[in-house]
């Protein structure tokens, strides 16, 4: 969405990816102060923290997540994937 809306503040691409059910992939940190610290919606956040930012090594690793994890990803799930492992955290409800 970033890579469509060039600009566009984090809380922007978040905002946009709740209004379509969208979950969002990216290699910006600042994804998680707004979902812990800040507490905003989400439909899940998958966060790549990958030593070679190659599009081919993303997509490799994307590729064996997806293979591997077989739950629908929620607004529980924030997930951060590195080359070697996957760490899931489960975000509390704000209710």
């Amino acid at each position: 969405m970033g890579e469509q809306s060039p600009g566009w503040s984090d809380w922007q691409v978040l905002a946009h990816a709740v209004s379509e059910n969208r979950v969002v992939v990216s290699n910006d940190k600042d994804f998680g102060e707004l979902v812990f610290k800040n507490h905003l919606s989400h439909c899940g956040i998958v966060l790549l923290r990958l030593e070679d930012e190659r599009i081919e090594n993303k997509i490799t690793v994307l590729n064996r997540f997806l293979a591997n994890f077989l739950e629908p990803i929620t607004p529980l799930h924030f997930i951060v994937l590195t080359e070697k492992a996957m760490r899931i955290t489960l975000v509390k409800s704000n209710e």
